[in-house]
């Protein structure tokens, strides 16, 4: 007859049996995590390959492991630095791309001044044919110029998908422009029109005709403008709207007020208006020249390739440059007294 002790379990709680030590239980073990093994185990064969023991620490085989794994950290380690150096001359070379050199380093600076050379000619030409032509001509030079001016802008605080909501509330904008040119230069060329198309007896009567009721033309106008601003008012839209009505007379306060005092200057006297341009051009070229040969000091970082150098001498070509002018422009009296038409010509002789 077998003893019960050893074909029955002892019961929880019970004492242990005499003789024995009560072990305690060790806690149960951790499963690994799904597609991992257990930390200080070694890691699984693959199908069909023998698993492998572990080498003693003195072994050769763990002194040919451990050199393996250095020689694999400092090769990845100057992977790294490479590839930092990489990263490196790649920004340098697209900030060279970006003009960030300056001019006396770019390799392709002979290149750049042959097109600038090519093209200023083209409009220092185009601007001396408009000077030869006459006042009238500059004018009209300068109102196209205006014209770009307010595109620019107009288009500043434009939204696309709030004038798809108000079609024709952009021709507002012009219908204004046009109204404060003609209110702006109306008494400055009613003088030098009527002196124009004298030879014409038609035109002087229209001409005539628009001299005489020009206020009342321009008042009538931007009535109409306003009453028509207030009809394309729309619920959802009315800030936007009410922003471009106060952007709109910012715009022409800007620029015709400062080009009323040059159209004033121009049938003035040609003087006052082609020398400060002239010494604009003069000033643009100076610096380009100084600072494509001599060009060694940065001077500002919103315009990297401009240069002390090249500012520096710009400034004193330009002073010396106002002299001269002065002296050449002063001997012409049609540079420097006010345009004459045929009646003029008539009366003062």
């Amino acid at each position: 007859q077998i003893p019960p002790t050893q074909t029955q379990s002892p019961q929880l709680g019970s004492p242990p049996p005499p003789g024995r030590a009560r072990v305690p239980a060790s806690p149960p073990a951790r499963p690994p995590a799904r597609g991992g093994r257990v930390r200080g185990s070694l890691p699984a064969p693959r199908r069909g390959e023998p698993a492998s023991l572990p080498s003693p620490p003195g072994s050769t085989a763990a002194m040919e492991k451990e050199t393996s794994n250095s020689s694999d950290v400092s090769a990845s380690h100057v992977g790294r630095v490479r590839n930092r150096r990489r990263a490196n001359e790649v920004t340098t070379d697209g900030n060279k791309a970006n003009g960030q050199t300056l001019l006396v380093s770019d390799r392709n600076k002979y290149k750049s001044m042959l097109i600038r050379t090519y093209s200023t000619v083209w409009m220092i030409g185009g601007f001396a044919f408009l000077v030869y032509m006459g006042h009238l001509y500059i004018w009209a030079m300068v109102v196209v110029i205006q014209i770009f001016m307010a595109t620019e802008l107009f288009n500043l605080l434009r939204k696309s998908s709030e004038e798809k909501q108000l079609p024709g509330f952009r021709l507002l904008n012009w219908h204004f422009f046009f109204t404060a040119m003609l209110f702006t230069y109306g008494r400055f060329l009613s003088r030098e029109l009527v002196n124009t198309v004298s030879s014409d007896h038609l035109l002087y009567k229209l001409v005539s005709g628009l001299i005489k009721y020009q206020m009342f033309i321009c008042y009538f106008l931007y009535i109409s403008g306003f009453v028509w601003f207030i009809l394309t008012l729309k619920k959802k839209t009315y800030k936007y709207q009410f922003k471009q009505y106060a952007w709109t007379h910012m715009i022409l306060l800007t620029v015709f007020a400062q080009s009323s005092f040059t159209v004033a200057n121009i049938f003035e006297g040609m003087f006052w208006f082609l020398l400060p341009a002239s010494l604009i051009v003069i000033n643009d070229i100076a610096a380009y020249l100084f600072g494509f040969f001599l060009g060694r000091t940065p001077l500002i970082k919103l315009s990297p390739k401009k240069t002390w150098e090249g500012f520096i001498g710009a400034s004193v070509t330009t002073i010396i440059s106002a002299f001269l002018l002065a002296n050449v422009m002063g001997r012409f009296q049609w540079f420097t007294c006010p345009r004459k038409g045929p009646v003029n010509r008539v009366a003062s002789v």
